[in-house]
């Protein structure tokens, strides 16, 4: 074999071994971390996230009907933004400054539709896969003409055989789907995001589709972007409540386990609306749709009867929405973009 040949050989080898390199598969360890990262790097509201701007088109379906609305974050700080929501006629504008949160309604309790989009956007990921994501098996796999290193994580008990997976850029790791596909015609739950965008260390979705207990939500994004403000974007818009509040309240136990109020709809979702006062007594609720004479008026009744947990930004209680479903699910709270579902 003459020197060029020899030459040109030992380039294909070469060459052969980098490309063997580059889409080689990480261990499960690796795998794991990666979710870990990609998981981290989705959390837009919290300390160190540098200031944005978020403007979204939102498509909700449920209960047979359809809404289209828009939705708005102007975040600086944990305890320094302004969220805008509109769907028709319906509007909400929450300014949370410092020690205070000013509500700006034109209905007299959380709308739903706010309150999902809130609770999606915030935590578009499933709890069970933050708290504990663990990497079962990992594949190459060719998603809309990419290349992609798909990470299969644990099944969900409560949806049998679904199909769980974060699939991440072979060239630079970084998150590219998260999807949960359900595995069987009982299964309720859908998720996909896709179509991520870098902001500043972040990185978000700028599609967004769940689909759970017959409800569906599909936001896309048209703006994400890092951002400064002035201070006038932050004065409470004329006509808003002022209320005590906090970025990271905290639960109060309670002496015993409230027993949610149960309807003889349980695929309805959600059963009611609750302002709970800083006692935990409900201040002001409603309905998701309206019972017949008796049904109300036992409702009225177990709210009457009902202490709430109290939240608690340090020593000092503070009052909230929340929306409570009718398979008597724990309250989930709203008092802010920046708080976690509980």
């Amino acid at each position: 074999m003459d020197r060029v040949s020899r030459t040109l050989l030992t380039c294909l080898f070469v060459l052969l071994g980098l490309t063997t390199k580059a889409q080689s598969l990480p261990s499960k360890e690796e795998a794991t971390s990666l979710l870990q990262q990609a998981f981290q790097e989705i959390k837009l509201q919290e300390a160190g996230t540098p200031p944005y701007h978020l403007v979204a088109r939102v498509h909700i379906e449920m209960e047979g009907t359809f809404r289209d609305g828009m939705y708005e974050v102007l975040w600086a700080t944990p305890d320094r933004f302004r969220e805008n929501f509109k769907i028709e006629a319906l509007a909400e504008t929450d300014l949370g400054l410092g020690d205070k949160l000013y509500v700006f309604r034109t209905t007299p309790l959380v709308m739903f539709p706010f309150y999902a989009v809130r609770q999606f956007l915030s935590s578009p990921i499933p709890t069970r896969l933050i708290a504990h994501p663990e990497a079962k098996r990992i594949s190459l796999e060719e998603i809309a003409g990419e290349r992609r290193t798909c990470i299969y994580t644990h099944e969900d008990v409560y949806v049998s055989a679904s199909v769980e997976r974060v699939c991440l850029s072979t060239a630079t790791n970084e998150v590219a789907l998260i999807e949960v596909a359900p595995g069987g015609s009982s299964d309720s739950y859908r998720l996909k995001l896709e179509d991520f965008e870098n902001i500043g260390t972040k990185r978000y979705p700028r599609h967004m589709y769940q689909e759970k207990f017959g409800e569906i939500l599909d936001v896309k994004i048209d703006t994400i972007e890092a951002a400064k403000f002035g201070d006038s974007i932050f004065t409470p818009p004329s006509g808003s409540e002022p209320r005590d509040w906090c970025p990271n309240p905290i639960l109060q136990k309670t002496a015993k386990q409230i027993i949610s109020f149960r309807f003889p709809k349980p695929n309805r979702f959600p059963a009611y609306y609750i302002f709970v006062g800083t006692d935990g007594q409900a201040k002001n609720a409603k309905l998701f749709w309206e019972p017949d004479a008796k049904l109300k008026q036992q409702f009225n009744l177990w709210l009457q009867e009902t202490k709430f947990p109290i939240l608690m930004c340090g020593d000092k209680p503070v009052e909230y929405d929340t929306v409570v479903s009718s398979s008597g699910a724990s309250p989930m709270f709203v008092s802010g973009p920046s708080t976690p579902s509980k």
